[in-house]
């Protein structure tokens, strides 16, 4: 199993551990965190974050759209405006901003069955 561990700046000081699958592709840039049902999100951070996470699908993933299971700190940024998020982000539940990626990996039929 290939595992990456990345960083990103300083994050807030409401923002938490989450763990969940991330999905980049054309007009998506999605996450669903453990535990909170089918619900998906519109990822918004750092212009470094945001390429971490497109550089790492790109050498993990052989399939478009294919998930990958991340460990990050991050939280809800409210709901999802062309403004704030751009068109495609009105589609989703709202924003999630990550603001650090602490491991990044392939996902497995075990991720989220325990939390």
């Amino acid at each position: 199993m290939v595992s990456i561990a990345l960083s990103s700046p300083a994050h807030a000081a409401s923002d938490r551990v989450f763990e969940g699958t991330y999905v980049w592709g054309a007009e998506v840039n999605t996450f669903s965190p453990c535990g909170r049902g089918d619900k998906e999100w519109w990822v918004i951070g750092s212009d470094e974050v945001i390429d971490q996470l497109k550089t790492a699908t790109e050498r993990l993933t052989t399939e478009p759209y294919e998930g990958l299971y991340l460990r990050v700190t991050g939280g809800y940024a409210g709901p999802a405006t062309e403004e704030t998020g751009g068109s495609f982000s009105t589609q989703y539940e709202g924003l999630f901003r990550i603001s650090k990626v602490w491991s990044i990996r392939k996902t497995s039929k075990s991720d989220c069955q325990k939390r």
